[in-house]
């Protein structure tokens, strides 16, 4: 297998893996391969902590992309799936961004926002310098990336950030988090920064159809059901917040969130987990809980510190990250795997070799099609791939055609 050079300089190849032939590992009824590929840090990026965040990106050209973030650099990594099931890969490395004149830093959040005018992928994030919230044109033929203001700056550093449809209008808005405040910077069409004070710190955002998911995580964690108002002029998007359900007593509760249907009915639903319990709970977009909380006996109290819903081969799949125990720097790590359908466990994805730790940091799926036929992959992060090796990015992704086959690699 021969990776497809790139066009432009600087480009880096990252982390080839080479051969025809490659056997499958069964993972259950899953049939990803285990690791399809590890991306190592970028040499031109000096980060200490790489990655930081990895933001996924489908493309209509049958590829799909991972911006993935360091401390103080980006990498876009392209991953083309080919008519063969040939993999190629190559990145666009930027460092410390420019606006107007002036460097800023470390993109620590980032959630995709999607345009409906152009092809061009876009993420929304805040810097760590002046904490300004940006919206980044990512366009993997170019090196240097436009960058637009967007609102005013934070009074204090963002502890979340999502997109989505917070106003039920179609359009993709930036909800960010800062301290107990919540802010909506309308993406389009206009319109003024909408602000309110939850009267918790927030450390978890999603955004559904028409509302907001905000989570609490610390200590008795809590989640809250935003609806914004934006009838009025001046909306204001904490017109109608209600507790999602009363876990006060639940420790964690809150720490990650996800939008998504879980129940296979056409509406997006929530997910919030609660690692200190090692438990995922399921709620409607009303509020209602769902179904049955999960708990996994065997995971750690960092159980759920990261978790993503998606299709993986045909099966609405619970993916959830278990990087160990808190402050446990040599901790293994595992990802819980659930067939949301049936309910059943998957056999776990484990960490691919002895010298990987805090596997599961970060998890996601994303599913596409490619040039050979429908493509699920799912990545997951590591603090260390080898001792003092500030992180990697592993992929595992399945191609199938519309017989729902698997492709030789």
């Amino acid at each position: 297998m021969t990776p497809r050079l790139p066009r432009l300089v600087p480009l880096l190849l990252l982390a080839a893996v080479s051969g025809s032939a490659c056997d499958w590992t069964e993972f259950d009824h899953l049939q990803l391969k285990t690791p399809v590929r590890a991306l190592s840090r970028p040499e031109d990026m000096d980060s200490t902590q790489y990655p930081s965040f990895v933001v996924p990106i489908t493309q209509p050209r049958g590829n799909a992309e991972l911006v993935v973030i360091g401390i103080d650099n980006l990498a876009l990594a392209d991953f083309t799936f080919g008519p063969k099931g040939d993999v190629g890969i190559q990145t666009v490395s930027n460092d410390r961004f420019v606006l107007d004149g002036a460097k800023v830093g470390a993109l620590g959040m980032a959630a995709y926002l999607p345009s409906s005018t152009d092809n061009i992928p876009r993420i929304a994030t805040v810097t760590d310098e002046g904490w300004q919230p940006l919206v980044i044109n990512l366009d993997s033929t170019e090196v240097n990336f436009a960058l637009t203001a967007v609102g005013n700056p934070l009074p204090v550093e963002a502890g979340a950030l999502a997109v989505g449809d917070s106003r039920g209008a179609g359009e993709n808005d930036i909800a960010v988090a800062a301290g107990t405040q919540l802010y909506v910077l309308p993406s389009a069409g206009g319109g003024a920064t909408q602000s309110c004070d939850l009267g918790s710190t927030v450390a978890a955002l999603a955004v559904g159809d028409g509302w907001i998911v905000a989570g609490q995580g610390a200590g008795d964690g809590n989640a809250w059901l935003v609806k914004p108002d934006y009838a009025a002029a001046v909306g204001d998007p904490c017109a109608d917040v209600t507790t999602l359900v009363d876990h006060s007593s639940v420790v964690g509760f809150g720490t990650a969130l996800v939008v998504a249907d879980i129940d296979g009915d056409g509406t997006r639903d929530i997910v919030v987990s609660a690692p200190q319990e090692r438990t995922v709970y399921f709620y409607s977009s009303a509020g209602a809980t769902l179904r049955a909380p999960k708990t996994f006996a065997g995971g750690s109290t960092g159980c759920g510190n990261a978790i993503a819903v998606g299709m993986v081969e045909g099966k609405r799949t619970l993916i959830v990250g278990d990087p160990g125990e808190p402050g446990v720097l040599a901790a293994p790590g595992t990802v819980w795997m659930v067939d949301l359908d049936t309910g059943d466990d998957l056999t776990p994805l484990e960490r691919p070799n002895d010298d990987v730790q805090r596997f599961g940091t970060q998890v996601g799926v994303l599913s596409f099609d490619g040039v050979n036929g429908k493509v699920d992959l799912v990545w997951v992060t590591a603090e260390a791939a080898t001792t003092g090796d500030p992180g990697v990015v592993y992929l595992y992704y399945w191609v199938h055609d519309a017989a729902t086959e698997p492709r030789a690699i």
